[in-house]
Formats: structure tokens, C-alpha cells, sequence
């Protein structure tokens, strides 16, 4: 069905005072795909990739202008990735994110050029500043060997 004669639609059931949801619906599924998508198709194949795939489908309620609406996502994830599968009643598709980048706690912090009053950086480190050329700041715990030695080393 043309856009236009589903916005005309659209546009006259809301002059009625009708139910303009409805409408609405039917006209995103026009402009998504140019048909309506078969919800039952779309779960026995989430089912039977799912199978597959060792995992379970799950609801996809999300709908995105410019993709094809997918009623139902099959999670695969890795160590590095969110992936799923998204599957609709004639065909599927594949998304992958990369997961977030795990924090680690560090043995000290130092700041470059300026002390650094919140994180407590205030103590001149002099032989880093000679074997750097620029001037280090480091916390009260951390030592100064500590801070040259981490400075010069490779890794």
C-alpha cells in the first residue's frame, strides 16, 4: 500500500474521531515493511533458530524507522559481544555490540603538568620531571621510585 493513501487514511479516521492508534499502526507497518508481519510465522522461527542456536527468543518490542521490524531476538552473546539474532516471519537478521570495557583498579594515579587536588596528587616527583621533561605529580602512598620506574619501563 502507497504512503500517501495510508496517510490519507490516517488523516480521515482522525477527522472521525476513530480510532487513530489503530491507524497509526497500520501505517508504520506500511512504511517499515509494506505489510503487516505475521506474529506467529515470526515465533515458530525465533523457536526454531533459538533451537539451533541453544538459546530462548525473546520479545523484541522495539521498532526502529528504516528496519525492518523484528517482533522477537535471540541472544548469543560472547566474552566481547552482546550479539542477537533478530527474526521476523520472513527473515532475520544479526547485531552485535561490544560490551563495556571493564574497570580495573590502578596501584597509584599520577597527574601531568598540574597537581591534581581530587584524586590527591600533589607531591612533586623531581626525577620523573628530569627523565620525562614534564612535571609529575603523585599521591602520598605512591614513592617516587615507584613513579620513575613506571615511567621508564616499557609497559
Amino acid at each position: 500500500m502507497a504512503f500517501s493513501s495510508s496517510l490519507s487514511r490516517l488523516t480521515s479516521s482522525a477527522q472521525r474521531g476513530s480510532a487513530c492508534v489503530l491507524s497509526y499502526q497500520i501505517v508504520m507497518s506500511d512504511i517499515i515493511s509494506g505489510r503487516d508481519i505475521n506474529l506467529d510465522d515470526a515465533k515458530r522461527l525465533a523457536k526454531e533458530i533459538a533451537a539451533l542456536l541453544g538459546s530462548e527468543p525473546k520479545p523484541n518490542r522495539k521498532m526502529v524507522m528504516g528496519k525492518p521490524y523484528s517482533p522477537y531476538q535471540i541472544p548469543i552473546h560472547t566474552d566481547e559481544f552482546y550479539c542477537f539474532v533478530k527474526v521476523s516471519d520472513r527473515s532475520y537478521g544479526f547485531k552485535a555490540e561490544r560490551r563495556p570495557k571493564k574497570g580495573f583498579v590502578g596501584d597509584f594515579f599520577v597527574s601531568l603538568k598540574e597537581p591534581s587536588g581530587f584524586m590527591f596528587a600533589t607531591k612533586f616527583v623531581p626525577e620523573a620531571y628530569t627523565t620525562l621533561g614534564v612535571r609529575v605529580y603523585r599521591q602520598p602512598f605512591a614513592t617516587d621510585e615507584e613513579i620513575v620506574q613506571k615511567a621508564v619501563s616499557p609497559n
